[in-house]
């Protein structure tokens, strides 16, 4: 009988032990924690690219109004791009 026992306490402990090691608590905790830092880091810099891409949109309906893009468009639109991730880099909204 107490060999039965023993074997039994073996099996549950060795089962918690697997549990354990499959649903370490503090690896989940630091997951989630991370994916949620990521998504908050999305939900920030996601408006401002999107602001960017319209300003850059705006530009290049500007520039293309007359049909052809000329040097002084070109480089207006390059200067709007670096604005634009300027802005990003300093937390501008």
């Amino acid at each position: 009988m107490k060999k039965i026992i023993h074997n039994g306490v073996d099996f549950v402990l060795n089962g918690i032990q697997y549990a354990l090691a499959l649903g370490d608590i503090n690896e989940i905790g630091t997951t989630i924690s991370l994916g949620l830092a990521i998504l908050c880091s999305l939900f920030i810099i996601i408006p401002k690219i999107v602001k960017l891409i319209k300003k850059i949109v705006e530009w290049f309906k500007k520039a293309i109004a007359d049909g052809k893009i000329t040097e002084e468009e070109f480089n207006e639109g390059i200067n709007v791009l670096q604005e634009g991730v300027e802005d990003i880099k300093k937390g501008d909204k």
